[in-house]
């Protein structure tokens, strides 16, 4: 139920944590101090076109000056944690040698939104490799490779019915950055930190500190310990996330999913014309793509077999 007292004690509230005065108030609305003070104790309230103009100076909405929620005091620090949206089970593929961060996210991604329909015991979701393999079809990366184009992360995740906005660090002030993450999670969704070094990808699915540091997975190219094993309920820390340049990923709802059989014949014939030589990944011919990666592996199983090498590097 509307209230007049308690309307005016919120917007004194929000006009103090916004650092503003009376006189603050009714100069940038172009009314008098006076006017002001009669809405914060409740005497009168403003009129639309003004209480929208009021909004907009303070940062809210409508709804939360005329039915307000307890406001957090200023600097109040929370850490806020989505859960998955379904039960998962343990991880019961092969760890994949030199497997990719790309189709891992994606996969952890399909999990934690509960996306995936094959149920085992205790109706957790089933957590094996089958999505990675999919995914590393998809994106063009896979067991160490990158045997095509990158596909784009909106398209591998509309197979799940979902979409995403991808922003670069670069174009940003560090406190909107900072912000665009915190606000995708708190919407509901993860948020995944590419960075372009060699280091951590961050799937991110909360956080503390207003968003200066993220609560979250980490996986790495390469890393197949990172890449296969996963714990929603183990979330490491990433302070200083956004000081480093790299891009952030906002996981959406989508508005339309993409067939997931057609999507794997797209994968099907853009490997095939790329190793039969079909399709050219830049200016230059690549004469017999598929066949050069096959007789590297066997020069490298060569040499290790002749110098006993501890590790094979191709």
């Amino acid at each position: 139920m509307f209230d007049n007292v308690k309307a005016g004690k919120q917007i004194a509230l929000l006009r103090k944590n916004k650092g503003l005065t009376q006189e603050d108030v009714a100069r940038e609305l172009n009314i008098s101090p006076q006017a002001v003070s009669k809405w914060e104790n409740g005497h009168t309230m403003p009129e639309l076109s003004v209480l929208v103009e009021l909004t907009e100076l303070l940062g809210c909405t409508i709804d939360q000056i005329l039915f307000p929620a307890p406001v957090p005091a200023p600097g109040a620090n929370f850490e806020q944690t989505l859960l998955p949206y379904a039960p998962i089970a343990d991880f019961s593929g092969r760890r994949w040698p030199r497997s990719m961060s790309k189709p891992a996210i994606l996969s952890a991604i399909k999990l934690f939104m509960g996306l995936e329909e094959r149920r085992g015991t205790m109706n957790r979701q089933i957590n094996d490799d089958t999505e990675y393999i999919l995914q590393a079809a998809f994106s063009g990366v896979s067991f160490g490779y990158s045997w095509g184009p990158d596909d784009d992360w909106e398209s591998c995740l509309g197979a799940y019915g979902l979409t995403c906005q991808v922003h670069a660090c670069a174009d940003f002030t560090q406190e909107n950055f900072i912000r665009m993450a915190a606000d995708n999670i708190k919407s509901g969704y993860p948020v995944v930190v590419i960075p372009r070094e060699y280091t951590d990808t961050i799937l991110a699915t909360g956080f503390s500190d207003q968003g200066r540091i993220l609560r979250g997975i980490p996986f790495l190219d390469g890393d197949d310990d990172k890449n296969s094993v996963m714990s929603f309920g183990q979330l490491k820390s990433f302070p200083e996330w956004y000081a480093k340049e790299s891009e952030l990923v906002l996981v959406r709802p989508g508005a339309k999913k993409i067939s997931v059989p057609d999507k794997s014949r797209e994968a099907l014939v853009r490997g095939y014309r790329l190793l039969s030589n079909e399709r050219n990944l830049t200016d230059q011919p690549l004469v017999g793509c598929g066949l050069v990666i096959y007789d590297n592996w066997c020069e490298e199983l060569r040499r290790e077999t002749r110098e006993e090498l501890v590790e094979i590097r191709c």
